[in-house]
């Protein structure tokens, strides 16, 4: 297993998006012939639905306890996290694609 570290301006094929959160948080793969055309969620989103080649993965997040809190898989190269009844603070996202994990710290407001 592979590990990298992450962060908005991409790690892999993979932003978060936003960061702090305040309710919820999207994690997306982007085709690397698409990434970097912007932060408009609408037209990554349309991208990756209409192109068969989207990738699946699966997320979780835990807290600064290393105690899991949430999990998701993908839809469409696509994963939202609601955030609601989280404790504000700093948490850990792990996203699992394939054999590598790429992390990141989210804070949620």
């Amino acid at each position: 297993m592979t590990t990298y570290p992450c962060n908005y301006s991409g790690y892999g094929n993979f932003i978060v998006y936003p960061n702090p959160v305040e309710g919820e948080f999207n994690v997306e793969y982007i085709l690397s012939e698409n990434f970097g055309e912007g932060h408009n969620s609408e037209s990554r989103t349309e991208t990756n639905i209409n192109n068969p080649q989207e990738k699946e993965f699966k997320i979780e997040l835990y807290d600064k306890d290393q105690k899991l809190v949430k999990t998701g898989n993908s839809k469409h190269g696509k994963v939202t996290v609601e955030t609601f009844g989280l404790n504000p603070g700093t948490y850990f996202l792990h996203i699992h694609f394939g054999k590598e994990v790429y992390t990141d710290q989210i804070i949620v407001k």
